[in-house]
């Protein structure tokens, strides 16, 4: 029945003139939908507040009914009149269900747990009392500024999404996922089960799969598990049921095939806030495993290239076990990991030191877009060391926009350093980055290319980590080219225990990180 189907009966309900057929029709419709109860509802109380109102004001106080019985009654058929009681049945059984959903609906339909660290925002409509604790009800909306929440919902369906994202819940089948990455775990009872993106529709069949509403580039779907459809959003016609491998949405709303990528994803909740972390302990290949929370802790791949024969990466003593060293001819280590991306939050942290005698000019670790022409662009996310009059300082860089410390690091000594982004701008329009030398902010030198002053443009950083255009995790690797071969290649930087977290640490944290080389302190 169309809508304005539904509203024509109603109102010859209302008015006494409906045939048997349509009556009965309308029956049906009621108790198959709720929105067709909730229209007949709407259309009672108008029709009430109507009949009032061409009564005048002694029926504003009459104790009765809204509609007076007599007059429905009055000069019509018998069977108008037992259709009436009919309907008058059937409204209390409608009433009884309205009253039923209203109040589930109140009631919490999903609830959510969160990894240490995780910062979020959680909103309800106005219009709904809202859940106590953590919980969602229809409409609410969940923020997550960094960190990992773990959705369960009434029907078994089970999702880990990691931050930053958004998502709000349609109601107890269906959630839209506006950013971030999100694995499910769906039940067979919960077949049907439906996840929305700007981009894609994926309704699953009972199965295990994850979803990327990635905010810098194309919505992605993964399969690990069983089978679903997708459809795109802009061209809703483009329909595949997905039994293997990974669909991502093209520039034209065409379905494309993707590797499969479980290194994406969680498909559980961490004990901490998601990060990395090589030690350099180990031999031979061990020496770069990494470890941590993050999805692509496990079996991710870091090696060495060495630039000429019988050189590369030396193994020297570091803070803690061992380190590693540059060999001076241009020799580094790279990771498959693209790296956190666009204005995510994040924090890059380790131990360095630098052997007097040198002058640097190189990068120590970052990824992204490399900056080598001089262009407006933010593509990049490098932290460095170069030479200044007094001594070598740290700095980090995300292309045209740089900062440079003031602590002289070339001491021989062990230095502890921090990069953290909050994934936020300051007032003057340049990113929100803190830079912390052995557990204390140090005092940065900013600069932007061109020549610009601060607040004539707003800078956003974007780290590019699309495999076509950028490098993924790369330590003591070329930042600018090769016109700058001779400079960068010749010192040899010592680095130990790597942190990269995809979170920005508070103060405190940094102080623990270097303190215990632990976050979480000496507990952990």
């Amino acid at each position: 029945m169309t809508q304005v189907q539904l509203e024509t009966r109603i109102q010859e309900a209302l008015d006494g003139v409906i045939s048997e057929e349509n009556w009965l029709a309308l029956q049906d419709e009621m108790a198959r939908s709720d929105e067709a109860c909730r229209t007949y509802c709407r259309y009672v109380q108008l029709h009430g507040l109507l009949g009032q109102r061409s009564r005048g004001l002694q029926a504003l106080t009459f104790q009765g009914p809204v509609i007076p019985m007599h007059e429905l009654v009055t000069g019509r058929r018998r069977k108008a009149f037992v259709m009436a009681i009919g309907l008058a049945a059937v409204l209390l059984v409608m009433a009884a269900v309205v009253m039923n959903m209203v109040f589930v609906n109140q009631g919490p339909e999903m609830v959510f747990k969160v990894s240490p660290g995780t910062q979020y925002e959680l909103t309800h409509l106005d219009s709904e009392e809202p859940p106590t604790g953590m919980a969602l009800t229809r409409g609410s909306v969940l923020k997550l500024q960094q960190g990992v929440v773990e959705l369960s919902f009434e029907s078994g369906v089970m999702a880990i999404v990691s931050g930053p994202g958004e998502l709000s819940l349609d109601d107890d089948n269906q959630l839209t996922l506006k950013r971030g990455k999100a694995w499910f775990d769906v039940p067979r009872k919960a077949k049907g089960f439906r996840v929305n993106t700007e981009e894609l529709c994926v309704v699953d069949l009972g199965t295990q799969f994850g979803v990327y509403a990635n905010a810098e580039g194309e919505d992605e779907v993964h399969l690990f598990k069983g089978i679903v459809e997708v459809n795109s959003i802009e061209k809703p016609t483009v329909t595949q049921a997905l039994t293997e491998g990974g669909l991502k949405v093209s520039e034209q709303g065409d379905l494309v095939s993707v590797e499969v990528n479980e290194a994406l994803f969680l498909t559980e909740l961490p004990d901490s806030l998601p990060y990395l972390h090589w030690s350099f302990d180990g031999e031979g290949d061990e020496r770069f495993l990494a470890q941590g929370s993050a999805a692509p802790a496990e079996n991710l791949v870091t090696r060495e290239y060495a630039a000429q024969q019988d050189t590369g990466i030396r193994m020297v003593p570091g803070k803690f076990g061992q380190a590693i060293a540059a060999d001076g001819l241009g020799s580094y280590v790279a990771s498959e990991w693209r790296g956190i991306p666009g204005g995510n939050p994040r924090t890059l942290a380790y131990w360095i030191r630098l052997p007097k005698g040198e002058r640097y000019i190189n990068p120590v670790v970052g990824w992204g877009r490399r900056n080598v022409n001089g262009s407006m662009e933010t593509g990049s996310f490098f932290s460095f060391v170069e030479s200044m009059r007094w001594g070598v300082v740290c700095g980090v860089e995300v292309g045209w926009y740089w900062m440079k410390g003031q602590t002289n690091l070339q001491d021989e000594e062990w230095h502890h350093v921090a990069h953290v982004f909050t994934g936020k701008n300051k007032a003057d329009g340049t990113p929100d980055i803190v830079t912390y030398v052995d557990g204390r902010e140090e005092s940065m030198t900013r600069y932007l290319a061109g020549g610009r002053e601060y607040g004539d443009v707003h800078i956003e950083v974007n780290t590019i980590t699309d495999p076509t255009e950028s490098v993924p995790l790369q330590i003591f690797t070329q930042l600018w080219g090769d016109r700058k071969q001779g400079k960068a290649y010749t010192a040899k930087p010592e680095l130990d225990e790597l942190f990269i977290f995809e979170a920005a640490l508070m103060p405190s944290e940094i102080k623990k990180l270097y303190r215990f080389n632990n976050y979480q302190g000496d507990s952990k």
